[in-house]
């Protein structure tokens, strides 16, 4: 997706949300480390279809983060010492995921324990607030995606080594990678069309 595409509502100009679109079915997560009534208001500004979790400790979080954590918004006002273990509970159960920051001032803020770039200030509205999930769940979606399609095609490359083209049309695993491989391709090419080309060449 290009920049000229994307409205400031986060929507594109057919009116059809971005927030979950192009996306497979069953991922991905977002994850609030935030206070309940801002977590109910996040909750109500995303569609149905992607799952949100509120975990209300470092603790309990641990119980539900997993590979398919795709966004955490994070509290820039919880304490230092949370915020580092939220960070180490990202980076082992779910390297992809991005962080979007929440802060109650009314600039965006750096932060110490989180490198990031999406920081969101008060007033956070519903526009804003689906914009920047919107570009997050696609960034993550399709660094998921991509990541499984370098592994597929090198499980692909390690058979076209061993087989010649008839021994591939015969071998039942080099069919079902071909399949897969076309399966992830055209994820690959629905989630690219919400993201700015920079956004790709990034990942």
């Amino acid at each position: 997706m290009t920049a000229t595409d994307r409205t400031a509502t986060g929507e594109r100009e057919d009116g059809a949300s971005l927030v979950g679109e192009g996306l497979p079915e069953g991922f991905p997560t977002v994850v609030a480390f935030e206070g309940s009534t801002r977590a109910d208001l996040y909750e109500r500004w995303l569609p149905d279809r992607v799952p949100f979790v509120r975990p209300d400790s470092v603790a309990a979080a641990r119980e539900v983060i997993d590979e398919s954590t795709a966004v955490a918004l994070v509290r820039h006002e919880l304490s230092e010492s949370n915020r580092r273990a939220i960070r180490s509970l990202l980076d082992r159960r779910a390297p992809e995921c991005r962080v979007v920051l929440t802060t109650s001032t009314r600039s965006p803020v750096a932060d110490d324990v989180f490198d990031i770039r999406t920081c969101l200030s008060e007033p956070i509205d519903e526009d804003g607030f689906r914009d920047a999930a919107s570009r997050q769940l696609h960034l993550a979606m399709y660094a998921a995606l991509l990541e499984r399609y370098y592994q597929t095609t090198a499980a692909m490359a390690s058979l076209e080594v061993r087989l010649d083209e008839t021994e591939r049309e015969e071998n039942d695993r080099y069919r079902d990678l071909d399949e897969h491989v076309k399966k992830l391709k055209a994820q690959l090419d629905a989630v690219e069309r919400y993201l700015d080309p920079g956004d790709v060449s990034a990942l």
